[in-house]
């Protein structure tokens, strides 16, 4: 019989996200990260899991530096208090939390060096054709481990190495041991394909599964949904993130969350995922994050003349929606004050040049108690003037960028279907050639090593610089 253990998987905690320039959203994410600290307490975990995306980037402002510190010391000093022990948060680098061309070290190098978390990575020696990984173990390398033993679970964690890490498959099932008297856990930030729309990730290959030979438990970050595969069978598992960071997020109802694990049997863990709710909740398996007020309007429909009669209808129907929810006089950092998703669509009479957002976002902010309006109207069109305005101005700079370089590949049939890894493997470079870092024979063998794997082109060819 294993020795029982009980734990939490989370990831994309995103700490440090001022989104849509809102201070309070920063705030928002730091309550939920500190909630689910508090819960570990509470069910009285061995251990939690971080799988990346600690930080939304590893500029991170110095307020949010300070702010993690005390959650994670005062973290620490309460589980004492409560549990007479520590709770270690054992975490990995996400793509978010590496360093860059400002930084030398991560945030994450940091909090380990104070001992506020233990960060794993695995030594490595790149080869011609293959990685040598080595996990060494924390007991024997508190600095710089690989793996840790806690009672009858070893932990083994990998860092995001983005477009290059299927390759390393083979190689990181070489490196794990054959321990079958010990549940297995290892961490690792990417995702799954077909779990998010319009998301890059990888298959489920047959490199991918026979890794479940040594490994339990493949806990993930790095899609912000939900999801356990293969279905029945579940050995991956990915929580989703803490809070909202995008809105797609609330459009297509992203599932997210954290995983509390228990373990008797290694063979059937007990795993419940415990969800996020909008607003506050009373509940103590709910994390409370951020109301989104979702709504659409068509403008259509009350066949105004102008956009000056459209704003009146709108803001006639958002007080129906809005005060319904009780929103009336609440500070900034209620959760319960929405941040307002407001998707217009129809078929209006009058120019498209006539909607003016900046004026509809300044009115319904003077109107009602919201934290934030965010307008989409690339639906919208006219009769007069056939002007559409696409959605494209909400997009982030990583989607314009695989826009751009879709549109290079496409340019090049033979490239079609590699065209996801091809635009991850540009994404990745890009950031690779920025690191101070960067090592140019070791970026060339890397790309050898993911043109081996996945072009097919005489060895000649190859091998040509």
């Amino acid at each position: 019989m294993m020795q029982p253990i009980k734990f939490i998987h989370m990831a994309d905690t995103h700490l440090g996200n001022q989104q849509y320039n809102l201070p309070e959203r920063k705030r928002d994410f730091n309550k939920a990260f500190n909630w689910v600290l508090n819960k570990s307490i509470t069910e009285e975990v061995d251990f939690i899991l971080l799988a990346g995306d600690v930080f939304n980037s590893n500029n991170s402002e110095p307020e949010t530096i300070a702010a993690i510190y005390q959650m994670i010391s005062e973290f620490k000093n309460n589980s004492m208090q409560n549990l007479k022990r520590e709770i270690p948060i054992i975490a990995i680098e996400g793509n978010h939390d590496k360093s860059n061309i400002s930084t030398k070290r991560s945030w994450l190098q940091f909090l380990a060096e104070l001992e506020l978390i233990i960060l794993l990575s695995p030594k490595t020696n790149n080869k011609e054709e293959y990685t040598i990984f080595k996990f060494v173990p924390y007991s024997e390398n508190k600095k710089n481990p690989g793996m840790i033993r806690i009672k009858d679970t070893c932990i083994y964690g990998i860092p995001s190495y983005g477009a290059m890490t299927k390759t390393y498959f083979p190689d990181i099932y070489n490196a794990l041991p054959d321990s079958s008297d010990t549940f297995n856990i290892l961490m690792m930030h990417f995702g799954i394909n077909g779990q998010v729309i319009n998301k890059l990730g990888f298959e489920m290959s047959e490199d991918l599964k026979l890794l479940h030979k040594k490994v339990n438990y493949l806990a993930l970050g790095h899609f912000h949904k939900k999801y356990a595969l293969p279905k029945n069978k579940e050995w991956v598992f990915n929580p989703g993130s803490l809070e909202v960071t995008d809105a797609r997020e609330i459009w297509e109802n992203y599932p997210r969350g954290i995983f509390l694990v228990e373990v008797h049997d290694k063979e059937n863990p007990n795993i419940r995922h415990i969800p996020w709710v909008k607003g506050k909740s009373e509940s103590p398996d709910e994390i409370p994050n951020r109301f989104f007020a979702d709504i659409t309007i068509d403008i259509g429909k009350n066949d105004s003349s102008s956009f000056k009669e459209a704003l009146s209808y709108i803001l006639e129907s958002l007080k129906i929606i809005l005060e319904k929810k009780g929103t009336a006089h609440l500070k900034k950092n209620d959760l319960e004050l929405p941040i307002v998703l407001l998707t217009l669509n129809g078929t209006i009479s009058y120019s498209r040049l006539e909607v003016n957002i900046n004026k509809l976002k300044e009115r319904i902010k003077e109107k009602y108690d919201v934290l934030d309006v965010r307008v989409f109207s690339g639906s919208v069109k006219s009769e007069i003037d056939g002007i559409v305005v696409d959605i494209s101005s909400e997009k982030s700079l990583e989607e314009i960028e695989k826009d751009v370089f879709l549109q290079l590949i496409e340019q090049h049939p033979d490239y079609e279907p590699h065209k996801n890894d091809i635009i991850q493997l540009m994404l990745d470079l890009k950031s690779s050639i920025l690191d101070p870092k960067k090592n140019f024979d070791q970026l060339r063998n890397q790309i050898k090593l993911w043109w081996r794997s996945h072009i097919s082109l005489p060895q000649g060819e190859l091998n040509k610089n």
